[in-house]
Order: structure tokens, then C-alpha cells, then sequence
């Protein structure tokens, strides 16, 4: 393996006005060679030994930009290409910048001079994954995983590329190795929280919250668990617990835009529309691109009878969440509510692509076909819905559309909701069915 520390030949040119440089920091050099600081100064910077170089460009980044310092270190490259220290320091300083083009260039040149240096190996993995080449960044880390000795770092980058991939099992078991080693927190704080995330996204919600629970206990100061915690709460259908957790949070003035998102929730369920719409919109006012949020402003205008709006936060949501079978029912549900009925046929589609057991799908294409006056392939629609889920509430709403006509849309709703709330057990409403009491709240337009 090359020696990175080696003296470079290749002379810098540094600008005259780097040089004004501080007191300790010469005298740091002077008190090596005296001669070689005045030929320093006099403008050789090809003199200084690499760690006294490395500080001095680190030096001249803090005076500028950091594409400022990114396109230093590349004309020093340019004279000294073979400088490991070098390279690995205009890697980094190109992926701050997002230039991870270059980074990868950078990365490969590495990569010539010293073969399976771990570190340029991470690094090019990096830059991979900031390309959107997922598979070849995949690659680089699962081979970097295979050693026993792994270090975390690129573990944990692995463990979130799984998880971007959808593949949460696999996620998991790499950040419980990251769990496993010593001090992992003070290297990758996000490996908790990562851990928990896995467990939320495979349905092992009471495994995730214990988790997240303990670490509260632990470190109750600490403002990132509190939003997962009660969006968890939440999925878990223990309203109580997430209402608490925001009421806490809301109280100290600590409120993060997940909390705000988990509060929008809360007045939803408690029926305060307005309050709701403020809620969700604080938490998009800092995150604009939060599928939950959308998600939750759609449910929430529905109720308040704003169909367009609706309409315009679950596309948004979609968009966020695209294999999120709520978001794609209430949408295809809004796309009802409007009259689209192509629209949401489509929607419901997309679904069944995701996942073809989930009942509600079924229901919202037997509504469709209700709606088409298909009695015979909404009833086979509608026996499918009821397999899947004896409580599906878009299969009863299909059946009392058979049952009432298109032109009684009013009535088949009230008469749904009575069969819901027959239905429901006490005290286990989660987001679905509030998604379903609401949008059966807006007005419908079916048959117009």
C-alpha cells in the first residue's frame, strides 16, 4: 500500500496574500528547519513536510467557499496527482459541495494507486450512492461488510442503503452489528434511530417503540426520539401515548416538524380541522417534501370539504410515498369524491401493484364498478374486499351504492359509517380508520 505520507515533489503555488499567515503556525514550521521557512515564505511551498502541507490548505479553506477549497486541492493535484492525502481530502471536500462526479474521479485515482484501501473504497461508495448508482455503491459496501473488523461507518451507510432499497430485514441485520460495537454512538448517533425505523418499516411496532423507549429514559434531553416515538405511537394505534408525547414536547417548546405532523393527527381525531390544518402546516412549512404531512393536510382538508385541496396534498403525499397504501387509497378516494373515476382507477392500480392483498383496494375498484353500473365485477370485487378485510369500509360503501343507486352517494355514506362504527372496536383507531371516517365526511359527488 502507498505511503501517504510521503514528501511530495510537486511544487504549490500558493498566492501571495495566503502567506500572511499566523504567528504560531510558522513558528510551528520554524522551530523544524529556519532555512526552509524563509524559502517558504519566499514563495516555495514544495519545501513543507505533507502534515504541515495538509494544514496549510485546511488553512486557506477556511478563507474560502468550499468550492473555493475543492478546486485548491485539485490544481495542488494537478502537480502532485499521486498524493493519497491529498486526493482523500478533495474526496470529502467534493461530496460537501455535491460534486460527487468528482469525488468519484477522485476516488478512482486513489483507488489505482493503493488497491483496496478501505477507506477510498468507503468513500467511493459514497460518492456512488450521491450519483444514484445504487447498485455499484451497494457492491462497495457489502463487500467492505464481509470483514469481521468492519468499521461502522460504512456499516451504517449500508445499512441505510438496505434501507432505501426497501430491503428492511437486511437493513436490519446490518445495524444491529453496528449495535453491537463499542461506543457506536459517538461515531454514527443515527444508528438508533435507524434501528427503530427498520422495525417500524417491517411491522414490529411494539419491538421499535421499546426500543426507542429505553433510549428516552436514557437520554431524556434528547429532541430527535421524541417525533419517531410518537409517530410510532401513532402506527401503533396508542393514541393516548402520542397525544401525551406532543403535549410534552408542545409544553417545553420543543416541538420538531415530525411532532408537528404527529399533532396534526391528534386534532384530526379530536375533530378540530382548523387545528389540524394549522399543525400539518407547520410541519411543512419546514419540510415540504413530508409524504405524512401531506398526507395528513389531504385528510384534513377532505373533511373540511376542500376537495381540490385534498386532491393536491395526497398527490404530493403519493409522490413522497409512492408504495404507501393508505396515501394511494385516500387519494384514489378523493379522485372518487371528484368524479375522476379513470383517475382512480389508475391510483387503485398502482396499488394492487405494491400489494394486491390489501382489502381497501379491492373495495375502491368495487366502488368504481358501482359507479359504472358493473354490478356483477363490483359484487367479485366486493367479496374479494371482505376476504381480505371483513370491516373494508370502501367494500361497504360499494355495497350500498348497489344498494341505493349512484344518485343516493349521501346515503350509502351515513349508512357505511354506521356499519364502521358496528364494526370498529372501541378504543383501536389508528390513521385508517380516520382516514376512512373523514373522507366519508367530505361530500360526495358521486354519480354528478
Amino acid at each position: 500500500m502507498r505511503d501517504c505520507n510521503r514528501e511530495s515533489s510537486g511544487a504549490y503555488k500558493a498566492d501571495n496574500c495566503e502567506r500572511d499567515l499566523t504567528v504560531d503556525w510558522i513558528a510551528k514550521f520554524v522551530n523544524r528547519d529556519g532555512a526552509q521557512c524563509l524559502r517558504f515564505q519566499q514563495g516555495n511551498d514544495a519545501v513543507l513536510p505533507v502534515d504541515l502541507r495538509c494544514d496549510l490548505i485546511a488553512r486557506k479553506a477556511g478563507k474560502r467557499t468550499t468550492m473555493a477549497s475543492l478546486e485548491l486541492l485539485e490544481s495542488y493535484l494537478k502537480q502532485d496527482p499521486d498524493n493519497l492525502e491529498l486526493l482523500a481530502r478533495a474526496v470529502d471536500t467534493a461530496i460537501s459541495c455535491q460534486k460527487a462526479d468528482r469525488a468519484l474521479a477522485h476516488a478512482d485515482r486513489a483507488l489505482a494507486l493503493a488497491p483496496g484501501h478501505v477507506q477510498f473504497s468507503y468513500r467511493r461508495a459514497v460518492a456512488l450512492r450521491r450519483l444514484d448508482r445504487i447498485e455499484e455503491a451497494s457492491s462497495e459496501l457489502e463487500d467492505l461488510a464481509l470483514a469481521d473488523n468492519a468499521h461502522v461507518v460504512p456499516l451504517y451507510e449500508l445499512a441505510e442503503l438496505r434501507f432505501q432499497q426497501g430491503r428492511y430485514e437486511a437493513a436490519l441485520e446490518v445495524i444491529d452489528r453496528v449495535l453491537a460495537a463499542p461506543a457506536y454512538a459517538d461515531v454514527v448517533p443515527g444508528a438508533d434511530l435507524l434501528h427503530a425505523r427498520c422495525l417500524h418499516f417491517l411491522g414490529r411496532l411494539e419491538e421499535a417503540i421499546a426500543h426507542l423507549e429505553s433510549l428516552l429514559d436514557r437520554a431524556p434531553n434528547r429532541l430527535d426520539l421524541s417525533g419517531p416515538l410518537a409517530t410510532l405511537y401513532l402506527d401503533a394505534g396508542r393514541m393516548q401515548d402520542a397525544t401525551r408525547l406532543y403535549a410534552q414536547a408542545a409544553s417545553a417548546g420543543r416541538l420538531t416538524p415530525e411532532l408537528h405532523c404527529v399533532g396534526g393527527f391528534v386534532a384530526l381525531q379530536a375533530e378540530d380541522i382548523p387545528l389540524a390544518l394549522d399543525r400539518f402546516s407547520n410541519a411543512l412549512s419546514a419540510r415540504s417534501d413530508d409524504g405524512r404531512a401531506h398526507l395528513g393536510a389531504g385528510l384534513a382538508a377532505a373533511a373540511g370539504q376542500d376537495l381540490d385541496t385534498a386532491a393536491m396534498h395526497l398527490q404530493r403525499a403519493v409522490a413522497a410515498m409512492p408504495t404507501h397504501l393508505g396515501t394511494l387509497n385516500a387519494l384514489a378516494w378523493i379522485q372518487i369524491l371528484r368524479g375522476e373515476v379513470d383517475a382512480a382507477e389508475s391510483t387503485l392500480s398502482n396499488a394492487n401493484a405494491v400489494d394486491r392483498s390489501f382489502g381497501e383496494t379491492y373495495g375502491g375498484l368495487a366502488v368504481i364498478a358501482a359507479l359504472r353500473r358493473d354490478g356483477q365485477r363490483a359484487r367479485e370485487l366486493i367479496r374479494t374486499a371482505l376476504r381480505l378485510d371483513r370491516n373494508s369500509y370502501s367494500a361497504a360503501y360499494a355495497s350500498l351504492l348497489l344498494k341505493h343507486g349512484t344518485e343516493r352517494g349521501d346515503v350509502a355514506v351515513n349508512e357505511a359509517l354506521q356499519f364502521l362504527a358496528k364494526q370498529q372496536p372501541a378504543g383501536a383507531e389508528d390513521l385508517r380508520t380516520i382516514a376512512q371516517r373523514y373522507l366519508a365526511r367530505a361530500k360526495s359527488r358521486v354519480g354528478k
